[in-house]
């Protein structure tokens, strides 16, 4: 009886480990999401995320909208280009994998010099622990064929914090206009895609971990800002950890907390991540 039961639980382990090894895909090219997570097609908004406010007004944040555990950020300028806009463009990658659609960035992600933490245009996601991340990606600019140089685009895959790893592609004959990236993801959190400049995205896979419960929710609520001396932490309603880190990565202070909370630092610019089982927030914050 006790060899049955032990051959059971390891049946049970293995069925666990294997669920938690499922690969969750979001592809722009035909427009679904499969694996761990579906959705029926098409998943993804054609037009893409458009800025705030129908593009009328400036909006106070990037118009956001969240298909199958994958969190698309758009942009809060007036006219700007629309984020991850689906449009016809074959491509065949390095893999073998041909896409036929790609969805375009529109522009730079705009992370702070020395920081990983971009503010607009951005993909983001929620792991339960180490994974790999893959993108297939693309120059939005054909090689150039009157004497003007070529341009490098970078992706960037990051925590806000810390980076975890990039890819790039360059509209040259003598380098790759496209690129399957590849990175792999450490810790468990909120992982950021992002680029430097404008280019297009075909498809995105993460695989080796499970997405968090908290994908198909909003980021934590919680307000992170600087004053006299001191990072605030507000709005705490459940356990959370929050961690604070130099620009250039490294870890300053961190603790845990169930209410609101200040920590006193120098005076400088730092990211901050507060991480609950509401949600993850990471903030670039100015103490003076």
């Amino acid at each position: 009886m006790k060899r049955k039961l032990l051959y059971l639980t390891a049946v049970l382990l293995f069925s666990v480990g294997s669920i938690n090894a499922q690969t969750t895909t979001w592809n722009f090219s035909d427009n679904t999401v499969s694996g761990t997570v579906t959705v029926a097609s098409p998943a993804f908004p054609t037009a893409g995320v458009l800025t705030s406010a129908s593009g009328s007004t400036a909006g106070t944040s990037p118009n956001t909208i969240n298909v199958g555990g994958l969190n698309l950020y758009g942009h809060t300028a007036v006219g700007a280009s629309a984020f991850a806009a689906i449009s016809g463009n074959s491509q065949t990658f390095s893999d073998g994998y041909v896409g036929a659609n790609r969805a375009s960035t529109g522009g730079s992600s705009a992370a702070a010099t020395g920081t990983f933490l971009p503010t607009i245009r951005y993909f983001s996601f929620n792991v339960s622990g180490p994974c790999t991340v893959k993108a297939w990606i693309k120059h939005t600019t054909a090689i150039p064929t009157n004497g003007t140089a070529p341009t490098t685009r970078t992706l960037y895959v990051s925590d806000g914090a810390a980076l975890y790893g990039s890819g790039s592609v360059t509209n040259d004959v003598t380098a790759n206009l496209s690129n399957v990236v590849t990175v792999n993801v450490t810790n468990s959190g909120l992982v950021y895609i992002y680029g430097d400049s404008s280019f297009a995205v075909y498809k995105i896979e993460v695989s080796g971990a499970t997405l968090s419960t908290n994908n198909f929710q909003a980021d934590s609520k919680v307000t992170i800002f600087g004053v006299d001396g001191k990072i605030n932490v507000a709005n705490v309603t459940e356990a959370a950890k929050v961690s604070v880190y130099s620009v250039t990565g490294a870890l300053v202070k961190s603790t845990e907390t169930t209410e609101d909370v200040s920590l006193s630092v120098n005076s400088g610019v730092y990211i901050v991540k507060a991480e609950s089982e509401e949600g993850t927030k990471t903030v670039k914050v100015l103490v003076k």
